[in-house]
């Protein structure tokens, strides 16, 4: 949504004969699907993602973040899915906290519009943050990342691959290498 969505125009102004349907759930008759899912080795995947803490300035300036991320408060930590990927950047910082505070979102758009909104720090990437660290409603307070161990995968749909579905396939890759 956060990536995809605002480089639609130019994929149609590309292929104005192609219909595009964005479908945001699961639809066994779609040509392509993109999901972000544990990488197979089977696979190439579209893209790998990094983490990185995120946070609105706002709540950087209500609540300063300390130098070291073992000072963190773990009530204002937000998760995505599980705790697993805080606690992977916590090892990453030879910090330990307990990680099973703070507010576990299944959804990515709730997650960061819960950042946005000064609720707490997020793990964000380039692909969902990108607009929101470019206009400053989010902010990195540490650089450090850590590499998912889930990737962007590409499938195919039962149909095979069509001439339509090729054509956006080649311009995602294209798109998200430039």
């Amino acid at each position: 949504a956060y990536w995809l969505a605002p480089r639609l125009s130019e994929f149609r102004h590309l292929f104005p004969e192609i219909t595009l349907n964005v479908l945001t759930q699961s639809d066994a008759t779609a040509d392509l699907s993109i999901a972000f899912t544990a990488h197979q080795a089977t696979r190439d995947p579209l893209m790998h993602i990094h983490f990185f803490p995120v946070c609105a300035p706002e709540y950087a300036h209500e609540t300063p973040i300390p130098k070291r991320a073992s000072d963190l408060d773990p009530d204002h930590l937000l998760h995505l899915h599980t705790h697993t990927d805080w606690d992977a950047w916590l090892t990453t910082q030879n910090a330990k906290l307990d990680t099973q505070q703070g507010i576990l979102f299944d959804d990515v758009q709730t997650m960061l519009a819960a950042t946005t909104a000064g609720q707490g720090l997020a793990l964000g990437d380039r692909l969902t943050c990108e607009h929101a660290l470019r206009t400053g409603a989010l902010i990195r307070p540490y650089g450090d990342e850590i590499l998912s161990d889930k990737a962007y995968i590409l499938n195919v749909g039962q149909g095979g691959k069509t001439a339509s579905a090729a054509a956006f396939e080649t311009w995602l890759k294209e798109t998200l290498t430039a």
